[in-house]
């Protein structure tokens, strides 16, 4: 059985965006986590830019 509440109002996509300074642009740790929130955006049907 599920668990929760109705939404009681029209659920709607939600859009995020992420921005780095550049600075970071080639920094070990923010290229892997653009490219996992890349992946992520596409497996759940968003995409990346």
């Amino acid at each position: 059985m599920p668990h929760g509440v109705p939404c009681p109002s029209e659920a709607v996509p939600v859009q995020e965006a992420f921005w780095w300074h550049a600075v970071h642009a080639h920094g070990a740790a923010h290229t892997w986590l653009r490219e996992v929130a890349a992946r992520t955006g596409a497996a759940s049907g968003g995409g990346s830019a």
